[in-house]
């Protein structure tokens, strides 16, 4: 017997595989590897010294740069998303509408990576991101006894910001390392 969705659609999504269920788990585990967090682990690391005036507390105004960078971070995100999604047969909007319908799935691994990527789309999460990122790299900077970008070979040897799931260790609000710790997650670093 075919299967109705939320909107009384007849049928299955198109996963590979078949099935919604199949489809959010081919996701979760894609959006977890390092090989697509390790895309936006460089783009943090690259872009960094922009948020180094806020992180070292030298200005409270958000520039204009961090919302364009917000925006280029949001395209990669997406578009790699989608690619992913559009290899596994499906579309971005049948994607999106398994997550609508998982919303209230009681599965804490299935919960985190939708809190996870809903704050991959927010402005302010990303901005956390970076600044912590900054701090890590004036961190970096002051240790070498640097003015200005780390030398050649220096960068990548502290541990990556971003844990399984995909949102990045901001050690604030509802996605610090203690949130993760209670959802069973652990960080990738």
């Amino acid at each position: 017997m075919p299967k109705r969705d939320s909107h009384g659609d007849e049928g299955e999504s198109k996963g590979q595989g078949g099935g919604e269920e199949d489809l959010l788990a081919k996701a979760i585990k894609h959006c977890w590897s390092d090989n697509f967090l390790d895309v936006f682990r460089a783009y943090f690391r690259k872009h960094a010294e922009v948020f180094e005036v806020m992180a070292d507390g030298k200005s409270e105004e958000h520039a204009l740069e961090y919302q364009e960078l917000f925006n280029e971070y949001l395209l990669i995100f997406e578009g790699k998303l989608e690619e992913f999604i559009e290899r596994e047969g499906s579309t971005i909007n049948e994607f999106y509408n398994v997550i609508r319908d998982h919303q209230t799935n009681p599965d804490p691994q299935v919960q985190l990576f939708i809190n996870c990527l809903l704050a991959s789309a927010d402005y302010d999460s990303f901005f956390n991101v970076m600044k912590k990122e900054a701090e890590k790299s004036l961190r970096k900077k002051r240790h070498l006894g640097q003015e200005s970008k780390p030398t050649a070979g220096s960068e990548g040897k502290e541990p990556d910001s971003v844990p399984r799931g995909g949102v990045p260790s901001t050690g604030e609000g509802k996605y610090s390392e203690d949130d993760r710790r209670h959802s069973g997650e652990r960080s990738y670093k």
